[in-house]
């Protein structure tokens, strides 16, 4: 299921989905530890939404489920999931082939991409994805996400990470979201670090693990990702002195790693 889909399906029954907060139901007596819980699970869904999506009805669903309007936020996962549904129905809408008509770009971006290139690999990836010039396949991106990720491209790492951790084009898997976040975090992706922090906050995929949590928290905060401040703030409530000594000496002792990583990569590219 597509993921405004599956918000809209938490929000609709009630649950919790990926950190997602339900709404709380009228008099439900819970009072200063609710509201703790709901910025708890509001803040750590803001992960998983900053893998591509850019359009502003989704960002105002964000907004507003963020400060507590479930309303709003359920009429918005309404339309975009809808939408969705509509965009998962139109495989041979452009003939037998299932793509779109292809400009002389996508077809300049296709060859490159055949014969090797990270860049356009990661580019037909986004084409793919976002159904822009070709008709949208998550499976099709995934493959082309994959391989530009296997040449180190960090930001193709990041997005395959998006992808197994939302099911999208692959099947559902959260072991191979951490493996993917894991390459794109130790390249100094600041989205990357983030996600991976929150896996191991919540035990997704890995063992759950504040220490390392904060860790790449720190990473990605310092980075200026929103999301990552709030949850390293959340889980420093649950975390001993000790804990969060270990885990700022952890952060010094990679940081080296992590530029030496960065600045390999970017020989390889050159």
């Amino acid at each position: 299921m597509a993921l405004c889909s599956r918000i809209l399906a938490a929000l609709l029954a009630g649950s919790v989905l990926g950190g997602c907060a339900a709404p709380p139901s009228a008099g439900d007596g819970q009072s200063g530890s609710s509201d703790q819980n709901k910025e708890e699970e509001e803040s750590s869904l803001l992960e998983f939404m900053q893998g591509f999506s850019s359009d502003r009805e989704y960002l105002r669903g964000v907004y507003a489920l963020e400060n507590g309007n479930y309303g709003v936020a359920t009429r918005v996962f309404q339309d975009l999931a809808s939408k969705e549904e509509q965009d998962s129905g139109n495989g041979g809408l452009y003939g037998e082939g299932g793509e779109a008509p292809q400009d002389k770009d996508i077809r300049w971006l296709r060859q490159a991409a055949a014969q090797g290139d990270a860049d356009a690999q990661h580019d037909l990836g986004v084409r793919y994805k976002t159904g822009e010039g070709v008709a949208k396949d998550n499976a099709k991106a995934a493959q082309w996400f994959r391989r530009a990720a296997e040449q180190g491209k960090a930001v193709s790492q990041f997005n395959l990470g998006v992808m197994y951790s939302n099911g999208e084009g692959v099947s559902q898997d959260d072991a191979k979201a951490v493996q993917w976040f894991r390459m794109a975090a130790e390249q100094g992706h600041p989205k990357a670090q983030s996600n991976l922090g929150y896996m191991y906050s919540q035990g997704q995929g890995v063992p759950k693990d504040y220490v390392k949590a904060h860790m790449w928290f720190n990473f990605a905060a310092s980075q200026g990702v929103p999301a990552a401040r709030k949850n390293r703030e959340i889980i420093e409530k649950r975390m001993e002195r000790d804990e969060i000594a270990r885990a700022q000496e952890m952060t010094r002792d990679k940081a080296q790693t992590i530029e030496l990583n960065r600045r390999l990569q970017e020989l390889r590219e050159e």
